[in-house]
């Protein structure tokens, strides 16, 4: 069993991480760490883009890429198998964490929900939404516990 859990860095991601250790620990699962990073359009050349392509700030790579690692190594500490993953993408979140779903043959993922008001709508949040409409597999959402 192979779980994608999705970290946005978020006041949230703690919670996440800890569902995701919860349920790999038991199973035995191997856990694909994923970030993605959406990719803005690139006004000069530089960054990791083609000129006049889509790019993302090097230190800005570097600094998340870090803190997946860092992540990555705290589970490996509960006796986990994880497999730390950055993703860069020019289109919506959703869409590329619906292609590493398949990419990894993921069967489950493990995602936060975010949002301001009780309107499902905004509660889950566009990214989670957008992955729960998508996906084939079983998508487990950690909810924000201030919106309860």
């Amino acid at each position: 069993m192979r779980l994608l859990v999705c970290l946005d860095f978020s006041p949230l991601s703690d919670r996440v991480v800890a569902e995701a250790i919860a349920l790999a620990r038991p199973s035995g699962a191997s856990i694909v760490l994923l970030h993605v990073v959406r990719t803005e359009p690139a006004l000069t050349s530089g960054g990791s883009g083609p000129p006049g392509g889509h790019r993302v700030p090097p230190a800005h790579v570097d600094e998340v890429g870090a803190k997946v690692a860092a992540v990555a190594e705290r589970m490996r500490a509960e006796g986990l198998e994880v497999r730390p993953e950055l993703r860069l993408a020019d289109g919506e979140i959703h869409d590329a964490i619906l292609e590493e779903i398949a990419t990894h043959q993921a069967s489950y993922v493990v995602i936060g929900s975010h949002g301001h008001s009780q309107v499902f709508e905004l509660v889950i949040g566009s990214v989670t939404r957008g992955v729960l409409r998508g996906a084939r597999v079983p998508v487990l959402v950690v909810a924000d516990p201030e919106l309860a």
